[in-house]
């Protein structure tokens, strides 16, 4: 967060945001041959000012893979 402090204002943020990130796997062997993975990401952006608008990506799926 970036503030101006020399100024006779209030102390608000002039630049900045806050950023979070979910990034949760599961991996489940079912047998030797088969493998099944499930993921889900969440991402999120929190603007400080009001420059930009706050922002909310997710993603999920899963994935079953066999093995020759």
């Amino acid at each position: 967060i970036v503030r101006k402090l020399d100024q006779n204002q209030t102390n608000e943020p002039t630049a900045g945001s806050r950023m979070m990130s979910i990034r949760p796997t599961l991996d489940y062997a079912i047998n030797q041959k088969l493998n099944f993975r499930a993921f889900y990401t969440r991402n999120v952006n929190a603007p400080k000012t009001s420059q930009s608008f706050p922002t909310a990506l997710t993603n999920f799926g899963v994935t079953l893979r066999y093995t020759m």
